[in-house]
């Protein structure tokens, strides 16, 4: 794997059933650079606004994100916090991009025991070393849904979309395309781990979205993870269900 950029110098909120746990990501802390939300998804906190850049050039989802514009360009939330405000370990952020039909997503996540037993879509995807999106459009009017994503070490992906006041729509199919890349052996414990990569192809269609400049999308991104020969369930977040953040599309 080449990320020479990824790091710095250097929740189990699970779409589907996900249950909450004492390990529940709590709020960023940090008040720096933010900007209040409008529309019917705002919640009462204010929330950072991510910048997204639209592509110059074509994206492939294989994980490996050496397209130039992820480290040219690429809106970029840097480090997750843990439940005390600070720096989340281990260490994972994500990346934003855009071009007229799909919303581009690099997650990173360090790692030293990468485990994954899900295979099935839709699967319970949470129980696993994996992400936890949520993306609610930013618009006016009542009954706005999220969209709610699992996506594991190994790129089995469950996706859901709630309304609220309605039961969870498990049928509904993003058409999320994703590749994972990683350093490390998926569910071996006897060796030390390094990292892993999501690169994720969303369309904007499957939102009820189009990829143009001004959209904006109300996000918490979580991460949970049990390093090795540990235990303890270690979890980040950047935003949380309580203080979302903002994506918006730039021209």
């Amino acid at each position: 794997m080449k990320l020479p950029l990824l790091l710095p110098s250097l929740l189990l909120l699970g779409a589907a059933g996900c249950k909450p746990t004492a390990s529940k990501p709590g709020p960023v802390a940090t008040d720096a650079g933010r900007a209040p939300v409008v529309g019917s998804a705002a919640v009462a906190a204010p929330a950072t606004v991510l910048r997204v850049a639209h592509t110059t050039g074509p994206i492939k989802p294989d994980g490996e994100l050496n397209e130039p514009d992820w480290n040219a360009i690429a809106a970029r939330t840097w480090h997750f916090n843990d439940a005390t405000g600070g720096e989340a370990r281990p260490y994972s952020d994500a990346r934003f991009l855009y071009d007229a039909d799909n919303l581009y997503i690099a997650l990173y996540a360090s790692d030293n025991d990468i485990r994954a037993q899900v295979t099935a879509h839709d699967g319970p995807v949470w129980i696993d070393d994996s992400f936890a999106l949520h993306l609610t459009p930013d618009l006016p009017g009542p009954g706005t849904p999220t969209y709610a994503f699992d996506i594991s070490a190994t790129g089995v992906v469950t996706d859901v979309k709630r309304v609220p006041g309605a039961k969870d729509d498990i049928g509904w199919e993003s058409g999320m395309k994703v590749g994972v890349d990683k350093d490390g052996s998926v569910n071996d414990a006897g060796d030390e781990d390094e990292e892993w990569v999501v690169e994720a192809v969303l369309p904007f269609r499957s939102m009820g979205l189009e990829g143009k400049p001004g959209t904006r999308l109300l996000v918490d991104i979580s991460r949970c993870d049990t390093p090795r020969r540990s235990k303890e369930r270690r979890c980040g977040n950047w935003g949380s269900a309580r203080q979302r953040q903002v994506i918006e599309l730039a021209p």
